[in-house]
């Protein structure tokens, strides 16, 4: 995207920038694992060189808004934030809420409850806030992010370790349910974790509202890792 001739691409002309917004990704992308998270220098610099040149730099993630703005923060990003996959989001320290959006923590919560998992053992359901919960020592647990507003994470642990055979079996029970509830749901079993969202709201749709709404003469490019959105992927994505 930049080269050597003062950040011009090829065959631009002198001091002429095209009208980018990039819109970055944080699990997979800026982060492989929680808790590893630091700025490469190059990231740093595109950055500062981009914004010095009117290119925007935003989020796009399904972390909580109070989350994302850490990283928005830490980037000294000046585009949009876009959080819980496309449900909130926020320019210019305005927040946003997409139509459609709605709470769905208590259905979720009520969801896991009333569904007989047959697992043999006794099962909690238990809502957690800090993700240190997840290596108490319970023979069996599903634990439910009580932080999010608009979508979900569970994670599903025996005897505080993961279990991904046991994390796909209580994804295909409760698939059904979730879905008449008005939610839709993807498993990650190496992670002993199911992802939650409203039907009502799609990210991609976010993003080229965004886009359209709010920078209709930038080409709005997503990066990103190969994680699935509703079994479409934001990776490369130009709107």
């Amino acid at each position: 995207m930049f080269h050597k001739n003062n950040g011009r691409q090829l065959g631009q002309p002198k001091n002429h920038f095209p009208k980018l917004l990039f819109l970055i990704d944080i699990d997979g992308t800026l982060i492989r694992r929680e808790g590893d998270f630091l700025i490469p220098k190059k990231l740093q610099k595109i950055i500062s060189y981009g914004r010095k040149n009117n290119i925007i730099f935003g989020i796009n993630t399904n972390r909580i808004l109070s989350d994302a703005r850490k990283f928005f923060k830490a980037l000294h990003l000046n585009g949009p934030l876009i959080a819980e996959a496309g449900n909130i989001f926020e320019i210019d320290r305005r927040c946003y809420v997409m139509k459609g959006a709605t709470p769905v923590l208590s259905k979720i919560i009520d969801t896991f409850k009333n569904i007989n998992f047959d697992t043999g053992t006794n099962l909690q359901v238990l809502t957690f806030k800090n993700k240190q919960a997840l290596i108490a020592k319970r023979p069996l647990a599903i634990f439910i992010n009580e932080r999010r507003i608009y979508t979900g994470s569970v994670f599903i642990r025996r005897n505080g370790i993961i279990d991904p055979v046991l994390t796909k079996n209580i994804f295909i029970r409760v698939y059904a349910a979730l879905q008449e509830v008005g939610c839709d749901s993807w498993v990650v079993p190496r992670a002993g974790k199911i992802i939650i969202f409203n039907k009502g709201v799609h990210r991609i749709t976010t993003l080229k509202m965004v886009g359209h709404k709010f920078f209709n003469k930038y080409k709005v490019i997503v990066v990103s890792d190969d994680e699935p959105v509703r079994k479409k992927s934001t990776r490369k994505i130009l709107l």
